[in-house]
């Protein structure tokens, strides 16, 4: 069995049939888990055995904040596409996490797509402007 974690993935070995295996834990006792993750060569792609002080601790948090996305986007907006690499560039934001913060941020009102330019821009409130209830929640 295969599980997915921050540091790569645990691999378990079928208890009954796990003996077959042959691996052996840090003093040599028998083991049916080992944790696995990917090389840190850059242009080289395998996997390796993980060293147990780096379990939980490779790679960058998945957690996104939509503010952090709506900075990157400039009053006179950008394309769909323009911003998605901009987040990703700046970010590290996956595809699938932008599209999902940007219909996110238009559900808020907090940024639109202008149907002149085809851009994605931000809202900008004037100061001191006073929010208005939303006709579905009433808040």
């Amino acid at each position: 069995m295969i599980r997915p974690r921050l540091a790569g993935f645990e691999v378990t070995g079928d208890s009954k049939r796990g003996g077959r295996l042959g691996w052996s834990g840090e003093h040599s006792e028998k083991t049916f888990h080992k944790f696995i993750a990917h090389t840190k060569e850059p242009g080289v792609i395998y996997w390796r055995e993980a060293v147990a002080d780096e379990i939980g601790q490779i790679g960058r948090p998945k957690n996104f904040d939509a503010d952090e996305i709506l900075e990157l986007l400039p009053p006179p907006g950008l394309t769909a596409g323009e911003w998605q690499q901009a987040a990703y560039k700046e970010c590290g934001v996956k595809e699938s996490s932008f599209h999902r913060h940007r219909r996110k941020l238009a559900e808020q009102n907090r940024a639109f797509k202008s149907k002149v330019t085809g851009k994605w821009q931000p809202i900008q409130k004037p100061c001191g402007a006073k929010s208005v209830k939303s006709a579905k929640t009433g808040f």
